[in-house]
């Protein structure tokens, strides 16, 4: 399958992270990868052939998380993201009568979906990962773009020599700038599929969530840049202030971007606002008081792993949560 390679890839990793704070998800990452390869783009001349044996259905692209008409940016901004979200479904790819979506939930998670936003409904399981669905995507444009000395070649063959008219120049200018501009950086899309390791830390997200409805976390204390949604990069543990009306649970998260007027802007927030903004705090938060732990984070901007400040190493979760050993 083909794609317009157009779009801006700085940002993406970032914003992708932000969305998976924002509503609590955690994306496949073959799905991550492939937007911060690509960032979504126009799929012209390309159909999703059906496993079924349907007719295949044409694809008009990808989302990107560019500002456009539409957008992942605009869908979320507008809302229309969070209907989809809510009943477990992502939208990645615009067709004639709605998505192709990606399934978000344990249950269906990874999957491809035809979506009939018309009627509102699933209407059939298109793939069972999105990296079987690029590969039933075909993209059939034959010769690509035609120069415009090609196009006057031909006619001066097929017309004795004679040369075109200025009506037939003027057409072949703008047919040659709209090809061009639609056909001329499409680019073969390449992603891997994912591997084991992907299962182990979708299995552990789902235990993490369910986790984080069954316990009393109690009060977190944030600053204003990590509950708007910057990237948790430090936190520690105090002391719990078991004050009955406002008492906390000890921990405290920082972006490390924060300034001395920023450190005075505190926000009181609950497991909800933390399964948003700082998964990654739910696993270590039986650490002892006086932990002090930085959060690590790959290229693509998902949270990989925890540093010890006071050790100054990288550390797991078991050594966390079991310092003496």
């Amino acid at each position: 399958m083909q794609i317009s390679n157009g779009h801006s890839k700085e940002g993406v990793a970032e914003f992708l992270s932000g969305l998976e704070a924002e509503y609590g998800i955690r994306l496949p990452s073959e799905y991550r990868n492939f937007m911060v390869k690509y960032n979504g783009g126009d799929t012209p001349e390309t159909t999703m052939r059906l496993k079924n044996g349907k007719k295949p259905i044409d694809i008009g692209g990808f989302y990107s998380t560019q500002e456009g008409v539409v957008s992942l940016e605009s869908m979320s901004r507008i809302m229309l993201l969070s209907d989809y979200i809510d009943i477990g479904q992502f939208p990645a790819v615009g067709i004639e009568d709605g998505y192709f979506t990606i399934g978000i939930n344990e249950d269906n998670y990874g999957k491809i979906f035809h979506y009939d936003s018309r009627r509102n409904k699933i209407i059939q399981e298109a793939a069972d990962s999105f990296y079987e669905f690029i590969g039933l995507c075909v993209t059939d444009i034959k010769g690509g773009v035609w120069t415009f000395e090609e196009r006057h070649k031909a006619y001066k063959d097929s017309h004795d020599g004679n040369e075109p008219s200025p009506q037939h120049i003027e057409i072949w200018k703008k047919q040659v700038a709209e090809e061009t501009e639609l056909y001329g950086n499409l680019v073969e899309v390449e992603i891997s599929p994912a591997g084991l390791e992907e299962a182990e830390e979708v299995k552990e997200f789902f235990r993490t969530r369910v986790q984080s409805v069954k316990k009393d976390y109690g009060i977190f204390i944030v600053t204003k840049l990590v509950d708007s949604g910057r990237p948790v990069n430090y936190c520690w543990r105090q002391e719990p202030d078991e004050d009955e009306e406002v008492g906390t649970n000890g921990w405290m998260l920082f972006s490390g971007e924060e300034d001395q007027k920023d450190m005075g802007d505190l926000v009181l927030v609950g497991i909800k606002d933390i399964e948003r903004v700082a998964p990654g705090l739910i696993p270590i938060f039986d650490a002892p008081v006086g932990s002090e732990i930085g959060f690590l984070y790959d290229e693509s901007g998902k949270h990989g792993g925890y540093f010890d400040m006071i050790q100054q190493k990288a550390v797991t979760v078991e050594d966390i949560l079991n310092p003496s050993k």
